[in-house]
Formats: structure tokens, C-alpha cells, sequence
């Protein structure tokens, strides 16, 4: 009995992912955790050189551009005037970002966050949403 109480908390820890007092992942207990964090950070290095303001005006220049969001709980989209809503608008979500982070897709998940308010900021006053929901001037 005593070794299987040990092994219930040990499966316990596991299932749960195992973060540390950051809330930055441990994948140690998981390998397919860590091939998913892997897969995420491949899919974001894009935004180490990225330039949010000339994407944002190459956007505007085509016409009716996205508003950039982030995959976490839900989707959230940075840099959105305070009482703005995407509802309605076209969006256009970035491929790996996440709300469970180990320590590279934490730095990756900082820099799309910052890209994706520098772009909205930039392209808000440019968005035709079917229902634009934006604080009175």
C-alpha cells in the first residue's frame, strides 16, 4: 500500500502539467507537453523580426485589414481601445500562442502580444466591423 500511495500523487503531478511558481510549464513529466511547446514556439519565431506598424500600413493599404488576436482562455486581442470588441470585425487569430507557456513560447507569447497591440492600434481606425463596438468620440 505504501508504494501506491506514492504513485497516486506522482500521477497526479504529472497529469497536471507541473508548473513552477511563474506559471511557466515543466514538461519533464511529459514529452508529448514538451513536443507541443516545441511546435508552438516554431510556429511563432516569425515575430522576433516582426514589424507590427509597416504590417499594419501594408494591411490598410489592401483594404479592410484584421484585427490581430491571441489564443489564451479565450481570445483576446491587444491594443483595442478601452471598450472595443472585435465582435463583428475581421480577425485574424496567430497560429501558436497559447495560454500554457514554458519559458521560450513565454518570451514568444510577449512579443506576439506587443506585435498584435502595435498592429490593432494602427489599424483600428481602419476596421469596418458589421457591428463596430467602439467608445463614443
Amino acid at each position: 500500500m505504501g508504494r501506491l500511495a506514492l504513485a497516486i500523487p506522482l500521477v497526479l503531478l504529472a497529469g497536471c502539467g507541473a508548473a513552477d511558481g511563474a506559471g511557466v510549464a515543466d514538461c519533464r513529466f511529459d514529452a508529448s507537453t514538451c513536443a507541443h511547446f516545441e511546435e508552438r514556439a516554431a510556429q511563432l519565431q516569425w515575430v522576433r523580426t516582426a514589424d507590427a506598424e509597416r504590417d499594419a500600413e501594408a494591411a490598410i493599404a489592401a483594404g479592410n485589414p484584421p484585427i490581430i488576436g491571441l489564443y489564451g482562455y479565450g481570445a483576446y486581442f491587444p491594443g483595442l481601445p478601452e471598450g472595443g470588441s472585435a465582435e463583428g470585425c475581421p480577425t485574424r487569430m496567430l497560429a501558436g500562442t497559447a495560454d500554457y507557456l514554458d519559458s521560450e513560447t513565454a518570451e514568444l507569447q510577449a512579443l506576439a502580444e506587443t506585435y498584435a497591440e502595435t498592429y490593432n492600434r494602427e489599424v483600428w481606425p481602419h476596421v469596418t466591423c458589421q457591428t463596430r463596438k467602439s467608445p463614443p468620440a
